[in-house]
């Protein structure tokens, strides 16, 4: 009987480890660049559209707003092709009241790059500013008394309002988000 081949049948030899190695290295590495990737993907997703999104409330918030504009000469509307100010009805939270809701100003602007939302309690003049969006590159507004013609540095409350809004996007800076609105003023377009 020959033992030396009993005990070659037992074991493995260098070159059958040696393979065995390089293909379990080759199939982690493949697992580990799919992951990386899988990771690169999710974040990018997470982050994707994520001032676009911020860009969108604060739109609905401006529309809304706008929406509920009135003819007010106490207080007035003021419209320049980056900035509107208008009366409006102001939702103010305090310990004792509650909610209260009072008459006022709000304006839109931009400040250093951020969407600024400002109000103004009238007549006390009670003041509030909050940032809406940041990363604002351009804020316009286009005032309409009619479908078709434009009114300029208006004091007037329009009936229709176009706003633009662009927004840096990605990390970079480089790529750029605009937004597109037109609302109807339903008290507006008065002479």
């Amino acid at each position: 009987m020959n033992t030396w081949g009993a005990r070659r049948q037992a074991g493995f030899t260098l070159i059958e480890l040696l393979i065995v190695t390089a293909l379990l290295a080759v199939v982690i590495a493949v697992v580990g660049a799919c992951l990386g990737g899988g990771i690169r993907v999710w974040d990018a997703a997470r982050t994707f559209g994520r001032s676009e999104q911020d860009g969108l409330i604060a739109m609905e918030t401006l529309c809304r707003d706008l929406r509920n504009a009135f003819p007010l000469q106490a207080i007035g509307f003021a419209g320049t092709p980056n900035t509107v100010a208008f009366p409006g009805v102001i939702t103010t939270i305090n310990r004792e009241d509650g909610f209260r809701q009072e008459l006022g100003r709000v304006r839109y602007r931009i400040n250093d790059e951020a969407l600024v939302r400002e109000t103004e309690v009238y007549p006390e003049g009670a003041k509030d500013s909050e940032g809406m969006v940041g990363n604002v590159v351009d804020l316009q507004f286009v005032y309409r008394a009619d479908a078709e013609s434009t009114m300029e540095g208006t004091t007037n409350l329009p009936r229709w309002v176009d706003v633009t809004l662009v927004l840096r996007d990605g990390e970079d800076g480089e790529e750029y988000t605009e937004l597109k609105r037109t609302m109807a003023i339903a008290s507006g377009g008065a002479p």
